[in-house]
């Protein structure tokens, strides 16, 4: 079986039909593939008279599964309500010397 794509007009949905395989475990190692496109697949249905590409894994959790972050949660490097959380800018400050010549300093 291929890839198999549908639109259904009324119902305004795309349906991707991929078929099963054997579990593999993904490049990661934290995930185990049951399916894939393997990549892009360009098909013959267009939108604005484009071709339709479409992509898509299912996959399951090798490992247990990672915490879920609601919108009102914090967690480092996490979002806190829709915004990124302000963190230290660790960004080069660069001085010029007497020589003339610049030096990278960190700020603190």
């Amino acid at each position: 079986m291929t890839v198999q794509v549908a639109i259904d007009k009324h119902e305004k949905t795309l349906t991707i039909t991929i078929p099963l395989q054997s579990a593999r475990t993904s490049a990661s190692g934290k995930t185990k593939v049951i399916a894939s496109t393997h990549g892009c697949h360009v098909t013959e249905l267009k939108r604005l008279g484009r071709p339709i590409v479409v992509t898509a894994n299912a996959f399951i959790y090798s490992i247990e599964q990672p915490k879920q972050i609601t919108p009102n949660e914090t967690d480092a490097g996490s979002v806190t309500r829709g915004k990124i959380k302000p963190g230290k800018d660790h960004r080069s400050k660069i001085t010029s010397m007497a020589s003339g010549k610049r030096r990278d300093t960190k700020e603190p």
